[in-house]
């Protein structure tokens, strides 16, 4: 019986059947260091997103990293057990840090993109883009890849900072040194002052900016959002909207931009297509050697303001040529509107799509931008596709599960981070509107994995499980190692506990040149790190 069972179970995988049983969760794992602020209100439109909360995993599979913005300011890099979800080890704060827009996990550390407020020493420099990177439990490098030290080759007598304090970008490391940050970027101080667009910035291993014409210059006008992923070689592959409703292919120069699809121009101005404010992770994916898949939600066709919107993708076939598609991977229901696209590689020929589904009562011109009016919101939905961005089995839902957070490869699973909440951004809830009191305030994350092969449990609530010194150890880390420029804080055992891919080995172009930069000093960066005792 066992064995017929077995065989049943086999074949129901083997053809695409996949539902709750792929799907399990770690609920409150995560104890963070400080409150979280999980809901983020559009830059636009005032609508409710989530509040990112990047995630990666180390190559060696060992490490897991999340990285959160505490209140208005300071960013936390927390270390995991990819097994429990609870943390170990050391917690790193990069002070004056503003936003958590991308992270990289390496065997013997992180590289996180963030914005700074170096007003300390410049009063104009409030929003500095900065990669902060991390090895051995010490910061190794801080390097500003916008403001006033950083050439626009587009327009060289102009700088370049975090968009109305919003990067909502992303970073990739492709291996042999290089890593890329692709960011939304306002223009000031030149000819180009008081518009906006994007910016690639290169660096290698050591923090110093690979300069080129792939660099540092603008691909989309108006920039409202991206899609990032790692390449053998520079440029990476990468995706771009425009205030003119295109979705381009960014992987070259601003002149050589095929485009995708479109999406209703007042739309992008809310970033919409790849998950609004804070968004812009997790929506393109590297299948195999040269294929890319991307995802994102539009009003069909660019459609009218009174459709509703639906999930598409599309095969890059290579890093800057389309391939098949754009497909549906949702049909048109005047009735449901879907938002919050994410996609991640199961393997090189399957890849998981998720997406937040909201019913509505109506659209119209009122809306457009935010979505539909009214609406409740019925679950995120999961649909596996194929290399060619084709629907392969059945979507499945889950009504107490979304993604908030970036899609990461844990074993064979994929896993990532939200919050345990009630979630109703189209109600009038507390959170709902600026003239109201502001978003709720956690002290906890959760995790959910999806597994491919069925066998994924839900793990019991945090709350319900008893401390073990299997969530922390008292020897992981290098918290006791105290560092001149970073001061030590302990922090004592909380009295209740509640519960990558592997890198590519990129090649640097050898025409293109390094640029030494200046490292952000200790007063302009301060770091804390946080050793939890178990």
């Amino acid at each position: 019986m066992l064995s017929i069972t077995f065989f049943v179970l086999l074949g129901a995988v083997a053809q695409g059947v996949w539902g709750d049983s792929n799907l399990e969760t770690h609920v409150d794992s995560l104890e963070l260091v400080t409150d979280f602020e999980p809901v983020v209100l559009s830059e636009f439109m005032d609508n409710p997103h989530h509040q990112r909360t990047p995630f990666a995993v180390s190559p060696d599979g060992k490490n897991g990293y999340v990285a959160y913005l505490g209140g208005s300011s300071n960013v936390h890099v927390q270390k995991l057990s990819l097994e429990t979800f609870k943390s170990v080890g050391d917690v790193f704060t990069i002070q004056n840090a503003m936003e958590a827009s991308g992270l990289v996990a390496h065997n013997d550390g992180f590289a996180l993109l963030t914005h700074i407020n170096m007003t300390q020493t410049d009063p104009e420099e409030y929003w500095t883009p900065t990669v902060v990177r991390y090895k051995n439990g010490k910061q190794a490098w801080s390097t500003p890849v916008g403001g006033k030290t950083v050439t626009f080759n587009m327009f060289p007598d102009t700088k370049f900072r975090a968009n109305k304090g919003s990067l909502d970008g992303d970073l990739k490391f492709g291996g042999n040194g290089t890593y890329a940050a692709f960011f939304r970027a306002e223009y000031y101080g030149g000819t180009a002052a008081g518009h906006g667009g994007d910016s690639i910035v290169y660096l290698d291993d050591e923090g110093s900016r690979i300069d080129g014409k792939y660099s540092q210059t603008q691909h989309c006008g108006h920039n409202f959002g991206i899609a990032l992923s790692a390449s053998d070689t520079i440029p990476f592959a990468a995706v771009c909207t425009s205030d003119d409703g295109k979705i381009s292919i960014a992987s070259s120069t601003a002149d050589e931009m095929p485009t995708i699809g479109e999406d209703h121009p007042k739309e992008m101005f809310a970033a919409e297509a790849f998950g609004g404010t804070r968004g812009s992770y997790s929506d393109m994916v590297r299948m195999g050697t040269y294929q890319h898949l991307l995802v994102w939600v539009s009003r069909p066709d660019g459609g009218s303001d009174h459709d509703t919107r639906i999930v598409r993708a599309a095969q890059l076939s290579a890093k800057d040529t389309l391939g098949q598609g754009p497909n549906d991977v949702t049909q048109h229901d005047s009735k449901v509107d879907c938002v919050n696209a994410h996609i991640a590689a199961i393997d090189d020929s399957r890849a998981l799509v998720t997406w937040e589904e909201n019913d509505v009562s109506e659209c119209g011109e009122d809306f457009t931008g935010y979505g539909c009016g009214k609406s409740k919101y019925v679950g995120t939905k999961f649909q596996v596709v194929d290399s060619s961005a084709s629907n392969k089995g059945s979507t499945f839902t889950a009504a107490d599960v979304f993604v908030s957070g970036d899609i990461a490869k844990v074993g064979t699973k994929l896993c990532w981070p939200y919050v345990n909440m009630k979630w109703e951004p189209g109600t009038d809830d507390s959170w709902d509107e600026t003239d109201k009191a502001s978003g709720p305030k956690v002290k906890k994350l959760s995790f959910a994995c999806y597994d491919p092969s069925g066998s994924s449990q839900t793990a019991p609530a945090a709350s319900e499980a008893a401390w073990n010194n299997g969530g922390v150890s008292s020897s992981a880390g290098t918290g006791t190692k105290e560092s001149p420029t970073i001061p030590s804080t302990v922090v004592p055992k909380p009295t209740t506990w509640s519960s990558a891919s592997t890198e590519e080995r990129v090649p640097v172009p050898t025409s293109l040149n390094r640029v030494a930069v200046p490292q952000h000093s200790a007063e302009a960066v301060a770091t804390t790190f946080v050793t939890i005792f178990g």
